[in-house]
């Protein structure tokens, strides 16, 4: 019987603590909740009650915490006590606090603070106020950086004109590798852009061909062209041909005029009773031509031609000197045969 009393004793109690609970809640009070503009959504300690302009009930006696969000404004917070009997009203004006980007050309990627937040042209909203870094991105452009103080509820308009600076390289033959302060870019013809300003050193390798080095200074939004004709490297083989042929003289002839000289010499022959025969006979001597050549030991080269006489005329002499020997031979006999 003692058992059973105690739990009718639990029950009634347990059922008495949820009707106390309930009367309290029901004698709860009321937030008049509104803002400009309307439709932010209402938060209660942590929990959604609806969106403005709405009145929330049952509210229990005491301090509370109230937010209003609303897309692309900032967030609206407050503390609130609600004291028992009355209706107690809020009304809020919700801020845009903004920053406003555009730039030339557009379609750069937008960095607050380290994180992308899109891409211009656009308004990046909901931004905490004070001082943020700002950074613009786009391929083949300089990057664009600067600082900005952002006042709550203001916009803040930012516009820039991207840079673009660059070498233009081309070179004779194509194909060359790129080096820009000892870091290959890429190859000829092509353009390299996001360079910084200033003293670079450049060098163009090509396979069989000299190395062409230069250093150039850039100028920022600038296009600093490079063009090179590169020098083919000379084959071992030459450099061995060349230490080991000693170099030739040039000889060039210089003709030295001579006269001709026909000497004849008189063939006289005398015999006892015999008559005189007197004949020129025609010596031909050979034709001199001397020339002297340029060379490093001056020298004197000598051409020796033969003029070869072929005229049947020419040969006359000859038979006559014939004839003359046989006469003389038969008047050497006939005087030996006589003197017998």
């Amino acid at each position: 019987m003692m058992k059973k009393s105690v739990w009718k004793l639990i029950i009634v109690s347990l059922v008495l603590l949820n009707i106390c609970t309930v009367s309290v809640y029901a004698s709860g009070e009321n937030i008049s909740v509104s803002s400009t503009p309307s439709g932010a959504d209402i938060w209660i300690d942590g929990r959604i009650k609806g969106k403005t302009p709405f009145t929330i009930t049952q509210v229990p006696a005491g301090s509370h915490s109230i937010r209003l969000t609303l897309n692309e404004y900032d967030d609206w917070t407050t503390n609130v006590v609600v004291v028992e009997g009355n209706t107690t009203p809020i009304s809020a004006t919700l801020l845009k606090t903004a920053i406003s980007f555009s730039s030339t050309p557009p379609g750069a990627d937008i960095w607050i603070d380290g994180r992308i937040k899109g891409k211009t042209p656009s308004t990046i909203t909901r931004v905490s106020s004070g001082s943020h870094t700002i950074k613009l991105t786009l391929n083949e452009y300089d990057d664009w950086t600067t600082n900005v103080v952002v006042v709550e509820g203001n916009t803040e308009p930012i516009s820039a004109t991207l840079l673009k600076t660059a070498i233009s390289f081309s070179s004779t033959p194509p194909g060359a590798d790129i080096w820009i302060d000892g870091r290959i870019k890429g190859k000829t013809p092509s353009t390299i852009t996001r360079v910084s300003s200033g003293s670079h050193a450049i060098k163009l390798t090509l396979n069989e061909y000299d190395d062409w080095t230069t250093n150039i200074n850039v100028i920022e939004g600038n296009m600093t062209p490079v063009s090179a004709t590169l020098t083919r490297k000379e084959p071992v083989s030459a450099y061995l041909a060349t230490a080991t042929n000693t170099p030739t003289s040039t000889t060039t002839p210089l003709p030295i005029s001579t006269p001709r000289f026909t000497p004849t010499q008189d063939l006289k022959l005398s015999l006892t009773n015999t008559p005189t025969y007197t004949t020129p006979l025609p010596i031909s001597t050979p034709e001199f031509t001397p020339t002297q050549t340029k060379s490093p030991f001056p020298t004197y080269l000598f051409e020796t031609t033969q003029k070869r006489e072929t005229s049947w005329q020419d040969d006359i002499p000859s038979y006559v000197i014939v004839g003359v020997l046989i006469g003389v031979i038969t008047e050497i006999v006939l005087i030996i045969v006589r003197k017998r």
